[in-house]
């Protein structure tokens, strides 16, 4: 985690103490020594904003914060997350301070804003679910027990698995991948049955330039870009099934042009 400490969790839950070099076991200590509010950990995810772990349990979500622990009959804050007591196999701290979880009961991904307060569904959860991980970019991956994986972008509010198809020699090596792991130099490290596959967008050679469907494209089935064409000053002509676009590549911002003769599908776009 960010101290520099190391955790390790399962019938147990211990800290290792990297500055004392010594073991504290958390589960001779209260609550987690109370059989009545806390049961063994299914997962446990720092949290870089608020500085703790975030723990995952049957009766709950639990936070550890230096010597404290939030939780149910503990929330000062009066955080909504704590009022959730359901079954929680899976949760995960981003880079902004937001908390994703899956709840059982409901089979939703769920995530906790704690600077407003807000416990949000984002999206059903089909599969047998084995982990859930943020990223750094706002995107939460999804790591099923069978089948590909899949990245939900909260930007975009799409979930996508062709990451994980194996289409080319230098393709994730098998597309059920278990687990991320993003180190210092912001290189993805993700598991699978069959090895490690690193990603580093930096070092692609090529980049991506989203869509970001506004309400009514994503009720007609979202943008698809039929044509393009180059114009001046880093831009280009997007032809799509909602009508003539202009994207600028620099900022990565684009408008719909509004005009009668374009206003429904456009197929070639040229200059």
């Amino acid at each position: 985690e960010g101290e520099g400490n190391i955790w390790a969790y399962g019938v147990l839950m211990m800290k290792y103490d990297h500055k004392r070099q010594q073991w504290t076991n958390y589960m001779q200590r209260p609550p987690f020594n109370d059989a009545t509010i806390f049961s063994a950990p299914k997962t446990a995810s720092y949290d870089p904003v608020h500085k703790g772990i975030w723990v995952a349990a049957r009766p709950g979500l639990f936070f550890i914060q230096g010597e404290t622990v939030l939780h149910a009959k503990n929330n000062p804050q009066q955080w909504k997350i704590f009022s959730y007591t359901g079954t929680t196999w899976q949760a995960g701290a981003d880079n902004k301070g937001r908390i994703w979880f899956y709840d059982d009961a409901t089979q939703h991904i769920v995530c906790f804003r704690p600077g407003t307060n807000e416990l949000n569904r984002i999206m059903p959860v089909t599969r047998s679910l084995q982990r859930i991980k943020p990223d750094n970019n706002g995107r939460l991956w999804l790591f099923y027990w069978n089948g590909p994986a899949m990245i939900y972008d909260e930007l975009t509010q799409t979930a996508d698995s062709s990451l994980f198809i194996n289409g080319y020699p230098k393709s994730i090596i098998h597309s059920n991948a278990t687990n991320l792991y993003i180190d210092r130099d912001s290189n993805y490290w993700i598991a699978s049955r069959y090895g490690i596959s690193i990603l580093n967008r930096q070092e692609q050679y090529f980049r991506y330039y989203m869509l970001t469907d506004k309400e009514d494209n994503r009720a007609l089935g979202g943008l698809s870009v039929t044509n393009l064409a180059e114009a001046p000053a880093n831009r280009l002509w997007l032809a799509t099934n909602q009508g003539l676009y202009n994207y600028d590549l620099t900022n990565n911002r684009y408008k719909r042009i509004l005009n009668p003769l374009v206003k429904k599908s456009v197929r070639c776009a040229f200059r």
